[in-house]
């Protein structure tokens, strides 16, 4: 699950990064103290069952964090929640196909060696991904090929 947190994170600084810049600093210090009252909290209680816990606990506590602050960092970027959740449905779906392949094929898969089985786990991760992406939107592979048409330039 913690593959699904990473996108999150990105896009939570992305768009906090973006209302430091608005000039609304009080905002960005307001979503420190956030983070600093939901967090250490979390992790307490998390850390009673391990490594494992400790992770869970970190995906908890930043899914609560962002669930508070985006409500406010959209009214402030004029950004609708649901066009934020519409930008990323697509990375969001695909990781949890991603996910799902991965532990399904975790549990099948008996490699006894361990680069062996990461390769194995990766590929049909990956493969999953762009097929996922294939499916909800199908001209991302025009896209793709616009942009290495783009980036080659002339001759």
């Amino acid at each position: 699950m913690l593959c699904l947190l990473i996108p999150l994170r990105m896009l939570g600084s992305l768009l906090i990064t973006s209302v430091v810049a608005t000039g609304s600093a009080s905002s960005d210090v307001r979503n420190t103290v956030i983070s600093i009252i939901v967090l250490p909290p979390a992790f307490l209680i998390g850390v009673h069952w391990g490594v494992t816990g400790l992770a869970w606990a970190w995906v908890a506590g930043i899914a609560i964090c962002y669930a508070i602050l985006m409500p406010r960092i959209s009214v402030i970027l004029g950004i609708r929640l649901r066009d934020m959740a519409r930008a990323v449905y697509l990375n969001v779906a695909a990781g949890l196909a991603m996910c799902a392949v991965v532990f399904a094929v975790r549990s099948l898969v008996s490699v006894a060696s361990l680069p062996a089985r990461l390769a194995v786990l990766v590929a049909s991760g990956a493969l999953a991904y762009l097929i996922v992406v294939s499916i909800i939107d199908r001209s991302i592979w025009h896209d793709c090929k616009d942009l290495l048409v783009r980036d080659r330039g002339p001759g």
